[in-house]
């Protein structure tokens, strides 16, 4: 699923850089996805402003009205959303539901990560030519 041509890179937020996380992110590189980390929001502003991300990726808790929410919500017209959770899709709270394009359920993620990554960017290729 490499893609020679052109590495994706994504902004993966998450409350801590755990074994999990690094396990996720490194299944990313080997399939051709450069990963940047971001802690809180504000990390995450910092790095769309300096760096040219294809997608956002969330890990955490899915409360109503966080920091995190109100980011992704921002963002999401411009840049596609995959959520990631311990949860099951009709457990995961409506507004985050609404916000993304992909849920991932955590213990599928390595396996199916990749593959939304860029069937999701593509897509959003597409849908640009087409407008």
């Amino acid at each position: 699923m490499v893609s020679h041509i052109y590495s994706p890179k994504v902004l993966f937020m998450m409350d801590e850089e755990d074994a999990k996380f690094r396990e996720i992110r490194d299944s990313l590189a080997e399939d051709g996805i450069t990963v940047f980390l971001a802690k809180t929001p504000e990390e995450g502003i910092e790095n769309l402003s300096l760096i040219n991300i294809d997608a956002l990726i969330f890990q955490g808790d899915f409360e109503s009205n966080s920091e995190a929410l109100n980011f992704l919500q921002n963002h999401a017209k411009k840049f596609p959303v995959i959520l990631v959770g311990e949860l099951g899709a009709k457990d995961v709270p409506s507004d985050w539901l609404n916000t993304s394009d992909v849920y991932v359920n955590l213990k599928d993620a390595k396996r199916e990560l990749s593959q939304a990554c860029f069937q999701l960017i593509e897509n959003k290729k597409h849908s640009h030519k087409a407008a």
